[in-house]
């Protein structure tokens, strides 16, 4: 494995790449959520509805890798979300271990209504930004990650 050193030095936290990704990712939260709010969900919740409109009937564990929650969380997560009717959870016909969780059809129609909420944010976040730009950051963002998660 070759590792790649770059050696600008960090002389305050603002020079802290970790720090102002922190940063950023809060402030898109808390643009998210003040947003949300009205709908009654929070950002994790949100996000969940997401990953099920893009692949419904996820196993639960792999619902919350997909987001990087660890068990107690996504259950925390499911079973609101399942307390408000917009998902539910079944045993895997296979696998009586695995629960499978799935949009209900109220889940669907609210996750739509509420998918271009995160364009918004994002459209905002980026709107100093040309789209090459945006489009770039979004993969150097993506590349980072992976450099430490493998």
């Amino acid at each position: 494995m070759i590792v790649c050193m770059h050696t600008t030095a960090m002389k305050t936290l603002d020079d802290s790449l970790g720090f102002q990704v922190n940063r950023l990712a809060g402030a898109m939260r808390t643009a998210l959520e003040a947003r949300l709010v009205e709908h009654g969900l929070t950002a994790p919740q949100w996000a969940t509805l997401m990953r099920l409109l893009e692949r419904d009937g996820w196993p639960q564990k792999e619902l919350g890798e997909s987001q990087g929650m660890d068990k107690a969380t996504v259950g925390g997560i499911v079973a609101r979300l399942e307390a408000k009717g917009l998902i539910a959870r079944r045993v895997d016909p296979d696998d009586g271990r695995v629960h499978r969780v799935s949009l209900t059809a109220h889940g669907r129609r609210s996750a739509l209504a509420l998918r271009p909420l995160a364009a918004e944010v994002n459209g905002r976040a980026t709107a100093g930004l040309d789209p090459s730009e945006a489009a770039a950051l979004r993969t150097l963002l993506i590349r980072a990650r992976v450099s430490l998660t493998g």
